[in-house]
């Protein structure tokens, strides 16, 4: 077996043996996270209204975009039992939960962003923050309420992407996880970063005016500057988030999954198989993985022999949902061209034209 082939089964393997369950928070840690978020939004709301804070604004904007992907996490757990109306129950509507919000915190941004800019560029618009010192203490109030969510459910961050991105595990951390708590593996500098970034501009801000670190006709620029510096972090710490989100409902093929690799591995596996062809995987959700594919075997008796430990041999690589199609050679001793074509493809040529594959070369073992 090729060095490459294993460094495969290992990465795949490692993936597979991680639990879902060590991630998995309950409803009531995520309700008790939510009632205190909402309240201090609630309260940086109004506060923003009374001392004309735009830092503080964007605050809000990024604290109810909290809110909703909070919601749609309790959402999907009351919702994600299956049906026969939704086979998969709404596992995917943290996904789409996901680019919905960010979509709605991109608005707010940009209607603050214009607002930063008229105040920057019109004069009559300018006036200086009141109230510096509330705002400080209600920062320290949302420092409070992170904290407790960083202790409860690992911050925002990290249970918004936990809902959107799959990571590829690598050998240092496969040789370290073992000696790491689960709360440790919860930590991450971006995620943390992010997450505290609309507190320390918003403190930045309060302490430039309340301590009058420039002189008063400059004081007034302060808030809509360090506010649009806020917005633009804020935005590009939000992309990854969007390309995650895009990526699993493109169902594209999923960064931890190399298809050459796997068919290789297959087949030097079981060398009952003769030819992989319509070989599809994608990502359902973060952690549940799909593969769909047609497999020639060499005849029903292997057929009957290995197909378990094909199915076994996917499943314990992390896919959770796995569709093959066996096919058979037309002869006893097929030739390259009968193992290179699909015994089950569409007859009529207008199916043909629309078999998403037919220009794909077929992996075989010869």
């Amino acid at each position: 077996m090729s060095v490459d082939v294993m460094e495969y089964d290992l990465l795949m393997s490692s993936l597979a043996k991680k639990s879902d369950a060590d991630d998995a928070v309950s409803m009531s840690r995520l309700l008790a996270v939510l009632v205190l978020t909402v309240a201090v939004t609630v309260a940086e709301l109004v506060l923003a209204q009374v001392t004309h804070s735009i830092t503080l604004l964007v605050l809000v904007h990024q604290n109810i975009y909290n809110v909703i992907t909070l919601v749609v996490s309790c959402v999907t757990r009351v919702k994600g039992e299956r049906s026969l109306k939704n086979t998969f129950g709404w596992r995917r509507m943290e996904v789409v939960g996901s680019i919905a919000s960010l979509v709605f915190l991109f608005s707010l941004c940009f209607a603050t962003m214009i607002e930063a800019l008229q105040t920057v560029f019109h004069t009559d618009h300018l006036d200086t923050m009141h109230h510096p010192e509330w705002i400080m203490l209600l920062v320290g109030s949302n420092l409070a309420v992170w904290l407790v969510s960083f202790f409860v459910i690992g911050g925002y961050s990290y249970n918004q992407s936990k809902a959107v991105r799959q990571d590829k595990p690598n050998r240092r951390e496969l040789e370290t996880v073992s000696a790491c708590s689960s709360f440790m593996k919860k930590t991450r500098v971006a995620d943390v970063t992010r997450d505290l970034c609309g507190c320390v501009f918003t403190f930045l801000t309060c302490s430039l005016v309340y301590y009058q670190v420039v002189t008063e006709d400059y004081s007034a620029y302060l808030d809509p500057i360090i506010s649009m510096i806020y917005i633009v972090f804020l935005i590009w710490t939000c992309v990854p988030l969007v390309k995650a989100s895009c990526l699993i409902l493109l169902q594209t093929i999923p960064g931890n999954v190399e298809v050459s690799l796997l068919k290789k591995f297959l087949l030097q596996k079981f060398p009952g198989i003769l030819a992989l062809h319509e070989f599809h995987t994608w990502t359902f959700t973060p952690g549940t993985l799909v593969l769909t594919g047609h497999i020639m075997y060499q005849n029903e008796q292997v057929y009957t022999e290995i197909h378990g430990q094909v199915e076994t041999f996917f499943n314990s690589q992390g896919f959770s949902q796995v569709t093959i199609q066996p096919e058979f050679p037309p002869s006893g001793d097929p030739s390259e061209e009968d193992i290179s074509t699909c015994t089950l493809k569409c007859k009529s040529e207008e199916c043909g034209e629309r078999t998403c594959c037919k220009d794909q070369e077929t992996k075989c073992l010869h």
